[in-house]
């Protein structure tokens, strides 16, 4: 069955909507200047940033605790 798989798990979810936001999201998993899936620092802090500024985040933490780059440095050898 084509479309987004999140509708075999939710029938009520709308698969237009759904398509549209997982084109949306191609950006941000391939930008054109690193390997796909890699994660730069500065777009963690930034959200991190954000995420403080709205009190959204119960306390402060240290961001580079948050995810690793051990799997995709595997894969690519460290290179971005």
């Amino acid at each position: 069955e084509a479309g987004p798989l999140a509708l075999k798990y939710d029938s009520t979810l709308d698969a237009a909507q759904q398509a549209a936001m997982m084109e949306a999201s191609v950006p941000l998993v391939y930008t054109g200047e690193d390997h796909i899936g890699w994660m730069r620092d500065e777009v963690w802090q930034g959200m991190y940033d954000i995420l403080l500024e709205q009190a959204l985040l119960d306390q402060p933490f240290d961001v580079h605790e948050a995810y690793t780059m051990e799997f995709l440095e595997g894969i690519y050898g460290g290179e971005q």
